[in-house]
């Protein structure tokens, strides 16, 4: 008759050597060793951490058993992949290939403010003018016709201002472009948590009636920023293959009637054109190529997208971002004195260029409009809070480029701009306000200033 032998017997975490589950196992032995004391211990021992461990013995049953569950697991295993198959419809998942925001652990519950209106604010600053809206109204043909509630379509094209760089809503998140909290078509949170001119216009839609598309949402670059085509580091030479792009998501996507539907399309460029008078170390864009590329961009736009209003935001002092981090640490701006003469004189050139692409009619027309919003063009020192005192919350990490605080805090800024007539526009705003409400609409202020209707 077969005997286990001690080489044979199966090896318990602790308890293989324990006396007992070795008589156990040898029980078809000739001869057997009477139990002791330390028998007993060992199994105690082996009954205390059987919970954890599970059931201690290696029963003959089980082992003889184990083939045959190893049928029954195939079988299954078959049944279900034929299930599977049997569902498949053919239809292809796409990945997201969005980079998941992460955070460490310490630092986790560290949430970066923002200026976020309430829902009772927002029915104080739009709930007159949305009771006179009409939805039996006809659709206006007419740019200088259009009302906020007409717009349909949302897009941006510019630089890292305004694609959301380092706009992060956590300490430590990383990342380098977050869209969704972007001043013109954030649309990452609601209202109540982040102000940006896209959250405020579905706000609108929700209550009217209808569907605005091109909201941003989540990091870096893709089909998830909507229609924010802006790109970190652009320069003005750059805004032609930016129309391109925005062009195309529009018309590829469904929700968007390019003949019928009216579109706000923000454009913000020229941050980093003064090259090497500025941050970077490439040749300055002077004024007149800076605006040839700005009118190229713009007649793409106007040849393929009918029905749209283009708001540029005039060119901010250099004073407001990149010199921030200088002034407000050392009191001063960072070059000598003539690279400073320089470097403004080049920006007024650029306002200018501005001024004059708003002005042509070749850009005012029914179908197509372009209108300058300068509210910060006048604004010559870092962001100051209500105190008065310079505030880096406007800014992030870098001093520089706006935080997500800053970008409600632009969005409030521009959504005000949008209906200011043309000459009459605020050119330094109280950026320092930032009270949770906005610029309230009546029946008589909500149409969307143009030439045209100013």
């Amino acid at each position: 008759m077969f005997q286990r032998t001690p080489e044979q017997t199966p090896l318990f975490p602790r308890f293989a050597m324990n006396p007992n589950l070795q008589l156990f196992l040898n029980r078809e032995a000739l001869y057997h060793r009477v139990p002791n004391q330390i028998d007993e211990y060992y199994d105690e021992q082996f009954i205390r951490k059987s919970d954890y461990y599970g059931n201690g013995l290696f029963s003959t049953v089980f082992i003889r058993s184990r083939s045959r569950n190893m049928v029954i697991l195939m079988v299954f295993l078959f049944l279900v992949f034929l299930f599977i198959i049997n569902s498949y419809d053919g239809s292809t998942i796409v990945e997201d290939k969005t980079p998941l925001p992460t955070m460490q652990p310490e630092t986790a519950l560290y949430e970066y403010p923002s200026i976020g209106v309430s829902e009772s604010v927002m029915e104080q600053c739009l709930g007159e003018y949305l009771s006179s809206v009409d939805t039996g109204e006809p659709y206006p043909d007419d740019a200088n016709k259009v009302k906020v509630h007409h717009i349909r379509v949302i897009g941006a094209l510019g630089d890292s201002l305004t694609i959301g760089a380092l706009a992060q809503n956590m300490i430590n998140q990383t990342g380098r472009q977050f869209s969704g909290n972007s001043f013109i078509t954030g649309a990452e949170h609601s209202i109540s948590s982040h102000l940006t001119i896209y959250n405020i216009l579905k706000y609108i839609a929700d209550r009217v009636g209808y569907k605005i598309t091109g909201g941003s949402q989540g990091i870096g670059y893709g089909r998830h920023t909507g229609f924010n085509v802006a790109i970190e580091g652009a320069r003005s030479f750059q805004l032609p293959d930016q129309a391109d792009e925005l062009i195309k998501r529009m018309k590829e996507n469904k929700d968007v009637d390019i003949t019928r539907d009216w579109k706000l399309i923000s454009l913000w460029i020229g941050t980093n054109d003064p090259g090497k008078l500025n941050h970077g170390t490439a040749a300055p864009v002077n004024g007149s190529y800076y605006k040839s590329q700005i009118e190229i961009a713009l007649q793409k736009l106007k040849e393929n997208l009918p029905r749209t209003i283009v708001s540029i935001i005039g060119m901010f002092p250099a004073e407001l971002l990149q010199e921030a981090r200088s002034i407000i640490e050392t009191g001063k701006r960072p070059r000598q004195f003539e690279d400073e003469q320089a470097l403004d004189s080049l920006i007024e050139e650029y306002r200018k260029a501005l001024i004059e692409i708003q002005n042509d009619p070749i850009f005012n027309t029914k179908e197509f409009a372009v209108v300058v919003q300068p509210f910060a063009t006048k604004y010559n020192t870092p962001f100051k809070n209500s105190s008065g005192a310079y505030d880096p919350i406007f800014y992030a990490t870098d001093i520089f480029h706006l935080s997500k605080y800053g970008h409600a805090v632009i969005a409030k800024n521009l959504w005000q701009n949008l209906f200011e007539p043309v000459g009459k526009k605020t050119e330094n705003a109280d950026l320092g306000d930032t009270r949770a409400q906005i610029f309230k609409l009546t029946k008589e202020n909500c149409l969307i200033r143009t030439i045209g209707n100013s």
